[in-house]
Parts: structure tokens; C-alpha cells; sequence
């Protein structure tokens, strides 16, 4: 939110009481993010910090501000999501800098800079013959990766990671892993995709020379069951 509509940032166990001006009318998104905001701060004083984290951040998404990015960032490392509130932090600090907001900056920075040693970073190692794989595509959690940030460590969030490899006549590749808030870095090598398996052939029609035997058998079979007739009517008679 705008300068003049300064938010409360609320780090772990300190709050930053900042005195806000009234809103003016008129503008809906605003007053939306505003009522997001207030009743993030009272879960957040109920220590719901899941349901106040969903609030920052519906409030930020309405009208974004230094501050509000600020409280996002810290309910996501109380969360235990540590990539995602070092890069939030960075944002607010980036956010706050270009507002003239050089106190919201400082402290957005001390935040990331006090969370780089708990990072978790990890690497994704792609093999040879799969990285020249035409239209090759890693994903991680639906995200598609960069191939510039293939072979770089990069910080992610503790927790179940699901990765995937799709290329142009290669079969897909997945796997699941679970990052830990212990480890430093954790690497995941994409293999050599095998080739993609030959589509079945379908059974082509009948031919002339297939369906003959076919012909034959049955005037056999008519021929059988004929003379068989012929024998039950002798009996008969």
C-alpha cells in the first residue's frame, strides 16, 4: 500500500506499531486490502499464523506495500517456508527502497541476511544426452525451471518436492523428494530419458488372400454339416 497508508509489521515475538491515517473512499481493491489487513493482524494475535499468512498475502495481492510484504515474509518463515520469506524480504527491501521507506529497508534486510545460513539449496544435475533432448522441460512443482538454473544450487523451502522431465520421443521422468530444514543442499540427478515406446500397430483389414481360407473353411464346415443332415435323415427314414 501507498506511503501514506502505512501497515504494522509484526516480527517474531516484536511489534512495529506505525499510527495509519484514514483511508479515502472510493477505491474497493483498497478497502478490501485494508479489512484483509486488520484481520490478519488479529489472527496473527491468536497465533493463527496459517489463516493470517492467506490474509497478507490476499491484502498484498489487492495493494501491495513494503509493509504488508513485510508481515508476508515473516509469517512465512514462521511457517518453516525459508526460501520463500528470504526472497519476500528482499522484495519488501526492494519495495521499501523505492518508496523512500528507508527505515521498512534496513529492516527488511537485516531479516534476509538473518535468514541466509538456514537455507536450503538444491541442485538439479542433468545428464548429458537428456539436456540436448529436443524440447526438453523440468519441472518442479508445476513451475517450469529455467535451464540456466540447471547445475546451480538454488534455495527452496523444506518440505515434499515433486520434479519431472518431459522431452520430444523421450518417456517422462519424475520423482518425489523431501527437503528437510537440516539439510544445506540437496541434489537430484535427472537420468538419461529412454526412448519413447513404438505406438502399437493397429490390425489392417482383411485381405483377399486372408479371407480364402476363411471362404474354405466355411463351405467345409457347411459341407459337414450338410452330410451330417443327410446321415440323420438316412437314419431316420
Amino acid at each position: 500500500m501507498s506511503d501514506t497508508l502505512t501497515r504494522a509489521f509484526f516480527a517474531v515475538g516484536l511489534c512495529f506499531a506505525v499510527a495509519r491515517p484514514a483511508r479515502a473512499q472510493g477505491a474497493p481493491d483498497k478497502a478490501a486490502a485494508e479489512t484483509l489487513f486488520n484481520e490478519a493482524r488479529k489472527l496473527s494475535s491468536q497465533g493463527n499464523v496459517q489463516a493470517a499468512c492467506e490474509k497478507f498475502a490476499a491484502s498484498e495481492r489487492l495493494d501491495p506495500a513494503p509493509g504488508t510484504l513485510l508481515n508476508v515474509a515473516n509469517c512465512s518463515e514462521q511457517l518453516g517456508k525459508t526460501a520463500s520469506a528470504w526472497v519476500q524480504f528482499r522484495e519488501a527491501a526492494s519495495m521499501a527502497r523505492t518508496t523512500g521507506d528507508a527505515k521498512r529497508e534496513r529492516i527488511a534486510l537485516d531479516r534476509s541476511i538473518a535468514l541466509e545460513p538456514r537455507l536450503v539449496r538444491l541442485k538439479i544435475q542433468v545428464a548429458p544426452s537428456t539436456a540436448s533432448a529436443p524440447a526438453l522441460e523440468i519441472v518442479r512443482d508445476q513451475t517450469r525451471i529455467d535451464p540456466a538454473m540447471w547445475g546451480s544450487a538454488m534455495p527452496i523451502d523444506p518440505g515434499v518436492h515433486t520434479l519431472q522431465a518431459t522431452a520430444v520421443g523421450r518417456q517422462r521422468w519424475s520423482t518425489s523428494i523431501e527437503v528437510k530444514a537440516t539439510d544445506k543442499e540437496v541434489q537430484v540427478d535427472v537420468p538419461a530419458l529412454a526412448p519413447e515406446a513404438a505406438a502399437p500397430k493397429s490390425e489392417s483389414a482383411s485381405t483377399p488372400a486372408d479371407a480364402a481360407p476363411t471362404a474354405k473353411r466355411s463351405n467345409r464346415t457347411w459341407a459337414l454339416v450338410a452330410g451330417g443332415t443327410g446321415i440323420a435323415a438316412i437314419g431316420l427314414g
